[in-house]
């Protein structure tokens, strides 16, 4: 979700309150009484007629919306990656996909695509670590179909006690031994 308002800063807030009402219905619901003291409104987001399509796109630039093209073929890269994630965990060579590093080769557009989100990647796919290679080994975890390479090995590091993620920098930070550098950070930020 971070990264379509990312991409989307001019999206309607009451097209996508009613949008995402079904899914987020008690948040949803507070942002619509919010809402409603600025403008008469149903009672309740629930009570409202579901969005049209089209006006969740109103006022979005034709450049943002050429960027969510991207997405469509990071996430056909997403479901091939989780083809081999699925098959290295039922083998319980991992036991979730965070104790996976994917590694990734692909050819042209696509490995530019990658590129280009390489820092978004790891959320993506919900591991530890990405990383991009030029091409790739065949292994005991890995796939190859069309211009994408895929291959899961365990990842490097230990295991953060916060966010269970497997980073090389765990215990690194003497006032946080057993978290990654992004959660001591943000430690560190909330003042902890």
């Amino acid at each position: 979700m971070q990264w379509i308002a990312l991409q989307l800063p001019n999206l309607p807030l009451e097209a996508l309150t009613r949008a995402m009402a079904p899914i987020y219905s008690f948040t949803c619901d507070e942002i619509w009484q919010h809402l409603s003291k600025f403008e008469a409104r149903e009672a309740s987001v629930h009570m409202a007629r579901f969005v049209k399509a089209e006006s969740l796109v109103e006022g979005i630039s034709s450049q943002a919306l050429e960027q969510l093209k991207v997405w469509d073929k990071l996430i056909e890269v997403r479901g091939e990656v989780l083809k081999v994630l699925e098959a290295a965990r039922k083998d319980k060579f991992i036991g979730s996909a965070q104790e996976a590093k994917v590694q990734l080769a692909a050819k042209t557009e696509t490995l530019q695509l990658l590129k280009d989100y390489q820092d978004s990647l790891p959320a993506l796919f919900i591991v530890s670590q990405v990383e991009l290679k030029g091409e790739l080994p065949r292994g005991t975890y890995s796939l190859e179909s069309g211009e994408l390479q895929v291959l899961v090995l365990r990842a490097d590091g230990q295991k953060c006690e916060r966010c269970w993620n497997y980073s090389l920098n765990v215990g690194q930070d003497p006032v946080f031994p057993t978290v990654c550098e992004k959660c001591s950070a943000s430690l560190r930020e909330m003042g902890l």
